[in-house]
């Protein structure tokens, strides 16, 4: 049975690695990686905008739900610490009829720093830091950092 299922957490937390694993786990092929990083990367050569990113969303809840009509069950693995995007894939999972998997990974801000660091594509510490400040739907573990002041 196809079943979505949805990645939380900060940039570098090893989300995609997590999704990897949870991909070789299934048995059959009948499971799809979506992720916006990458259709932003297709679709504008990684450029962000406003209007980009709609158009990114968009997209990626139109494959979602196209995958999941057809069986496949499908990992999202963005940040989605807003809980509008938490909101959009619950009922994209029920518009599907499937069930949906929330998969919180708690790595702590230090570590997520560090391992940005080493990234080809780092989102820079400042930006982690300034999701903490400004997602107050991340889990409480994360609320300690709430005093840091950005540069």
């Amino acid at each position: 049975m196809a079943k979505l299922i949805v990645l939380q957490g900060l940039p570098a937390s090893w989300k995609s690695s997590k999704a990897k694993i949870i991909f070789n786990s299934f048995e059959e092929n009948k499971i799809i990686r979506l992720n916006r990083d990458l259709l932003r990367e297709m679709m504008h050569f990684g450029e962000y905008s406003k209007l980009n990113e709609r158009e990114v969303m968009n997209s990626e809840k139109v494959l979602a739900q196209y995958y999941l009509q057809f069986w496949f069950s499908v990992i999202i693995d963005d940040t989605n610490l807003k809980e509008k995007n938490l909101t959009l894939w619950k009922d994209v999972a029920e518009i599907c009829n499937v069930p949906i998997e929330i998969i919180k990974l708690d790595t702590s801000l230090e570590e997520c720093i560090k391992r940005d660091k080493n990234r080809e594509k780092s989102v820079w510490e400042e930006v982690i830091r300034w999701m903490i400040e400004h997602n107050l739907d991340v889990d409480s573990h994360y609320f300690n950092y709430l005093s840091i002041n950005l540069i």
